[in-house]
Order: structure tokens, then C-alpha cells, then sequence
């Protein structure tokens, strides 16, 4: 009888270290420290060298003509990146906070694990054109699938992140932008 109350006893207080844990490690942010990264090159095409300077990017001379993705790049800016901050950056991109439980092991590596992948496939750092595996069309055309088929966030994140998945409002506003930027890339 002693032994069950005494097992029942430890059972409960684990259970509330759990609890404790999860209530802390969701509600408490660190300010992450990042390395500052160098925006990579953007490759587009441009006529006269001396317009470069117009331009908030580094160019690479080859691709789209760099007044389309400019054009892409500030609606972005404006429309969508906000959207993107709030839902996508914390693995596809750099955020200035983290939570408490993105430095704590076995949990940081997890997160370090997948923000790397994340980011080898599609980063979104910079704004538009996003650094990853395709071209500027490649990438709006992926992340239009992604967005429709609801792909995004992965489960995995989703369980301490409730808010994570994209509104039918957000959803339309971003399938609009790439829509309008397919069209704008093949004129």
C-alpha cells in the first residue's frame, strides 16, 4: 500500500515537472545571437552596369531582368514578407527570438537540424528572390504548391506552435503575390 501511494506520489510530481516545462519553455523567448550573414548574390540580368546602383542586391548578371525581380522583391515587402516573419522565419530564415526550448538539449538539436535543411531548401532571410535550390520562378512555383497543399509547418512544430499554419486570408495574399509574379517573370 505504501509502496503504490509512493509511486502514484512520483508519478504526479513527474507529471508536473512535464507540465512546468512545457508552460515555461513555450511562453519564454531568448534573444538569439546569429552571426551576421552576408545577403547572397541576386541573379538577374541587367542592361547598362550603371543602373546597378539602383538596385538593394548584389547582382549576379544572368536570369530575369533584374527590374522584374525587383518589382516581385518589393511587393513582397510589403505583402507577404510580413506574413512569412511571423509564420516561416523561424526555419526558413533568422529570427531575433528564440523560445527557451530551441537551447535546450535534446530539443536544439532538433530545431538546429531542421532550420539547416529548411534553409538548404528554401531560404527566405533576404526577401525575394529566396536563396535556395531552383530559380525565381522554381521557388514561387514550389512555394505555391507548398501553400496549397498545406505542407507547411510540419507536424513537429505545429504541436508547440498552435497559431503556425497559414489563415485562408494569409493564404490567399500569398498565392495572389506569386500569381502576379509568375505573370510578371514570363512577359
Amino acid at each position: 500500500m505504501i509502496m503504490i501511494m509512493y509511486m502514484k506520489k512520483k508519478f504526479l510530481i513527474g507529471g508536473l515537472i512535464v507540465i512546468a516545462y512545457i508552460l515555461i519553455t513555450r511562453f519564454i523567448s531568448i534573444e538569439a545571437t546569429h552571426s551576421m550573414k552576408v545577403q547572397p548574390p541576386v541573379i538577374c540580368t541587367i542592361d547598362n552596369p550603371i543602373d546597378a546602383q539602383k538596385y538593394d542586391f548584389h547582382i549576379i548578371n544572368r536570369g530575369f531582368p533584374c527590374e522584374k525581380i525587383r518589382e516581385i522583391h518589393n511587393q513582397y515587402m510589403v505583402q507577404v514578407q510580413p506574413i512569412i516573419e511571423k509564420k516561416c522565419l523561424m526555419c526558413h530564415g533568422f529570427v531575433a527570438k528564440m523560445p527557451l526550448y530551441a537551447f535546450i538539449p535534446p530539443t536544439s538539436w532538433l530545431i538546429h537540424h531542421d532550420q539547416k535543411e529548411a534553409k538548404e531548401y528554401m531560404d527566405m532571410s533576404f526577401g525575394f528572390p529566396f536563396k535556395g535550390t531552383g530559380s525565381a520562378s522554381e521557388d514561387l512555383e514550389t512555394l505555391r504548391d507548398i501553400v496549397r497543399d498545406n505542407e507547411m509547418p510540419p507536424l513537429q512544430y505545429r504541436i508547440m506552435h498552435w497559431q503556425s499554419r497559414l489563415t485562408e486570408d494569409e493564404k490567399t495574399v500569398i498565392l495572389e503575390w506569386i500569381e502576379t509574379g509568375l505573370k510578371r517573370l514570363e512577359e
